[in-house]
């Protein structure tokens, strides 16, 4: 396996490639149907992706610095189609407070709710999910051409958020340092500079 990082990047920089579902569901009341409002602001993303071309899907870390402008128990935020094992939030010098993740429109937006209000001020979202590859041309997808598998990626307009939750809205120009993990003999290529390749067994 190898691990290739980005420098940052912001989201509508980013295009990778490797070689080698859309949800019917209506908006439940009270979740924003387009802007997800302004109790949150990321500040910067930083993102671990294991995709294995040659699987059904791919699998993910995505670390979110936010700060929030009101006390809130429940953020908005996008994810469509995204498997969510773990959420939480941690404030510096606090422990973190594990959050319950669920999808709440078919475009994406999806509840993070905590069992407690969050302080104003900066703090951690940490995410763990998995997802399937999506359909081509739709996010992170896969092609198989002649046998071989390739994952691409095509975030235009609202698909970032098939790939990683976040604040998917170009109202955020958010730095990103990006990870991909995949076997040692696929190639990673990015329209961001390399910053490191680490080779492992």
């Amino acid at each position: 396996m190898h691990r290739v990082r980005t420098c940052p990047a912001a989201l509508l920089a980013l295009n990778l490639a490797l070689f080698a579902t859309g949800l019917a569901m209506a908006a439940e009341p009270g979740a924003p149907a387009g802007r997800l409002g302004n109790a949150a602001r990321p500040l910067a993303y930083r993102l671990e992706l294991t995709v294995l071309p040659d699987q059904p899907g791919f699998s993910g870390q995505t670390a979110i610095d936010v700060e929030l402008a009101e006390p809130v128990r429940v953020l908005y935020l996008h994810g469509n189609g995204l498997n969510v094992g773990a959420a939480t939030f941690q404030a510096p010098g606090a422990a973190p407070v594990a959050g319950t993740w669920a999808q709440v429109d078919a475009t994406g937006v999806a509840r993070l709710e905590f069992p407690r209000a969050l302080r104003v001020g900066r703090g951690t979202l940490q995410l763990e999910y998995t997802a399937s590859f999506a359909r081509p041309g739709e996010g992170l997808y896969k092609s198989v051409v002649a046998g071989e598998a390739y994952a691409f990626t095509q975030f235009q307009p609202i698909d970032a958020r098939r790939m990683f939750p976040g604040f998917d809205e170009p109202g955020f120009k958010t730095p990103f340092d990006i990870a991909v993990i995949t076997r040692a003999g696929n190639a990673v290529v990015s329209n961001t500079p390399i910053a490191s390749i680490i080779e492992s067994a």
